[in-house]
């Protein structure tokens, strides 16, 4: 009976930032905040994904007036994603709309709630990182200051921050599972890497979660029970597909043909 009220003190405790944050981040997605010409890009492009036009947007090439010669501003895993989810759900052709005024709203509301769902799954993986850093008590507070804090209402935008930032969060979380399940310790240090390297290939400037995360191995790891070899081995294991999966991003621009663009 003691530990079933434990249990239920728990699911109170997460429940609570995961309200607010659904209350945050899900309320009135039509109208707040302004909808943003990039998100128009990214359903574009997730879209042109869907269509079969495959993944490089050449109308890109028209979305910055600074540099209107080169159409590879950004890698290809966030309209990938929207575009998975979209065949999922059956977007647009599914909402059935006609057009006029209202559907424009319904349209952009449909990828507006995928973000929101995104940052509820945000603050659940802040909760979980937290707590297995600190206490359930940190966990609570740090997951209210993110589910309130006017800072994260930018994940209500269909943009790629918003896609990147659990997979960013999921890395960190899985390796502070390694001190408590380190019996799948290859398991968590592959798949960390996995979503770091999505996290990266959704947006550029997630490499520099790198140097906090391999800290985190190294503090997280009993490293004297390793060789120097092995050492380097289960680094080796993360690493590699933070390198890898980004690489594609050249690799697709190099087997088009278009490598001086996208080195531009």
């Amino acid at each position: 009976m003691k530990s079933l009220r434990k249990f239920d003190n728990r699911i109170i405790i997460l429940a609570i930032p995961l309200i607010l944050s659904a209350f945050t981040h899900l309320w009135n997605v039509a109208q707040f905040p302004s909808f943003h010409p990039d998100e128009g890009v990214y359903i574009r492009r997730s879209l042109q994904i869907l269509t079969g036009s495959g993944l490089q947007d050449p109308s890109a090439r028209y979305d910055h007036s600074q540099d209107s010669s080169s159409a590879y501003d950004h890698p290809y895993f966030g309209p990938i994603f929207l575009a998975v989810i979209f065949k999922i759900i059956g977007y647009p052709q599914s909402l059935n709309t006609v057009p006029e005024e209202g559907s424009i709203e319904t349209l952009s509301s449909v990828p507006r709630i995928i973000t929101g769902l995104l940052a509820i799954l945000d603050t659940f993986l802040v909760f979980k990182i937290s707590e297995r850093r600190y206490n359930s008590k940190v966990a609570l507070f740090a997951s209210i200051l993110f589910a309130v804090m006017p800072l994260t209402w930018f994940s209500r935008r269909v943009v790629l921050d918003s896609i990147m930032l659990p997979f960013v969060l999921t890395s960190i979380l899985l390796i502070l599972e390694i001190r408590s399940n380190s019996k799948y310790l290859r398991p968590l240090l592959i798949v960390s890497g996995i979503c770091l390297g999505l996290a990266i290939f959704t947006k550029i400037p997630a490499f520099t979660i790198i140097p906090l995360i391999a800290y985190l191995i190294y503090q997280n790891i009993d490293i004297k029970k390793f060789s120097a070899g092995e050492r380097l081995k289960v680094m080796s294991l993360w690493l590699l597909p933070v390198i890898l999966i980004p690489i594609i991003w050249p690799v697709y621009s190099l087997l088009s043909g278009e490598i001086n663009e996208w080195i531009d």
